[in-house]
């Protein structure tokens, strides 16, 4: 019996999703940058093989600012964690551990807000799912969104630099993109910022 044209379009889409993920992934193996399951949660280090080639250590070291001629244990470099910029600062003390879990609620709070509106997840370019939400759960998306971005910019003094440590932040939370070390000292503020949004505001240190 043949399908019907509803379960043919289905099946289209749930192809089309796999494609989106499996370039998704490609993509980020070959930037050495986290890879994500669909549903946005960090993959697990033991389902991914990471070559500790020469071109590997460089582009690892680049991504954690760390001087290319300095002498960093492999382990480190190959370390799950080490390959998520927010861990990778909070580990060197260059942020504390609150502004790293606002950090991580941040960037899960932007993901949400482009699956919501069917916008690339990441930073690839690629949209790796498009999640359906109830009303309610809409509105929440959109206000939490809103809240968490307007304590960013208005933590800076001029708006120039409130947009800038925007971007920045957008960079190192959402998209998994290191910046770099220079900046971390603009991103600070926004951080503390956005940990008192996410009700982690109480181990904040004062940096």
């Amino acid at each position: 019996m043949p399908r019907s044209k509803k379960s043919k379009l289905r099946a289209r889409r749930q192809r089309i999703r796999q494609k989106r993920h499996q370039s998704s992934v490609e993509m980020r193996s070959y930037l050495e940058l986290p890879v994500r399951e669909p549903n946005g949660r960090l993959q697990r280090s033991s389902t991914r093989s990471i070559g500790m080639t020469p071109e590997f250590i460089q582009r690892r070291k680049a991504l954690l600012g760390i001087d290319p001629d300095e002498d960093v244990p492999l382990d480190k470099l190959r370390s799950q964690r080490a390959g998520v910029p927010l861990i990778a600062l909070a580990d060197r003390g260059l942020i504390t551990e609150c502004q790293r879990e606002a950090g991580e609620r941040y960037g899960r709070c932007v993901r949400r807000y482009r699956r919501l509106l069917g916008l690339p997840c990441g930073g690839d370019g690629v949209s790796i799912e498009i999640e359906e939400f109830d009303a309610s759960e809409v509105k929440k998306i959109y206000e939490r969104y809103d809240v968490a971005r307007k304590a960013i910019t208005s933590s800076y003094s001029t708006p120039r630099i409130g947009l800038l440590a925007l971007k920045l932040i957008d960079d190192l939370c959402a998209d998994d993109r290191m910046i770099r070390i220079a900046s971390v000292n603009i991103a600070r503020a926004g951080l503390a910022a956005l940990s008192h949004v996410f009700g982690v505001s109480d181990a904040v240190d004062q940096q």
